[in-house]
């Protein structure tokens, strides 16, 4: 599969939040903000992220069709960040980006699962044919941008930051960031690895080639 089951964005103000929002960049301005910084908007997305990923992780067990192993594992550790997250609560100004920015690469995947389970929709249709290729064609692009170019310099500051942190001696709740380190660490080789299938997905389909689409789940 090129990525995890669709699924609409958390309803959350996070590109606000992540791009324009003054108090959010204020609380950034600083490794501890970025780390420790107390945010309501990120404290309910954690929360509403953690909810959906118990939900995720107990239908991607039980569902056959679904029970991918990198499935389980991206589901198990999302859920253990949202965990960690709430016990704090910790990077609270990441939220917005990890549990809320990113999801809007899942609108147009909302429109590609879509049609790849009701094929007969854009089969029978050149208007809803073209629709397919332009939201099949604009998910790789935001998923490339967001989840495979931006994710990975999110995760890099918030690795300067613990180090910053821990070399003034003011490393709280050590054993959460030990367990961000490890979830950051899977979570973004599956973003690559699933980047890595959608640019082989997008190069088929500007050649004509829709062989194996069924496969791509």
């Amino acid at each position: 599969g090129v990525a995890p089951r669709a699924r609409l964005p958390p309803p959350s103000p996070a590109p606000r939040l992540w791009l324009f929002d003054p108090a959010h960049a204020a609380m950034g301005s600083t490794a501890r903000g970025r780390l420790y910084g107390a945010d309501e908007d990120g404290f309910r997305m954690t929360r509403f992220m953690f909810g959906v990923q118990v939900f995720d992780l107990l239908v991607t067990f039980i569902v056959p069709s679904m029970r991918k192993f990198e499935h389980l594992v991206h589901h198990g550790m999302t859920l253990a960040t949202a965990m960690c997250g709430l016990s704090g609560p910790y990077l609270m100004y990441q939220s917005a980006f990890f549990f809320g920015f990113v999801e809007i690469s899942s609108v147009p995947l909302v429109f590609v699962d879509l049609f790849r389970q009701f094929p007969e929709l854009h089969q029978r249709s050149a208007v809803l044919h073209m629709l397919n290729e332009v939201v099949r064609l604009s998910f790789a692009i935001s998923f490339l941008v967001i989840r495979c170019i931006i994710w990975p310099l999110v995760v890099v500051q918030l690795l300067l930051d613990l180090i910053s942190v821990h070399r003034e001696g003011k490393l709280d709740g050590a054993l959460q960031m030990s367990i961000f380190l490890c979830t950051c660490a899977v979570l973004t080789f599956l973003q690559l690895f699933w980047g890595f299938k959608v640019v082989s997905a997008t190069v088929k389909m500007l050649q004509g080639d829709k062989s194996e689409r069924h496969k791509e789940a």
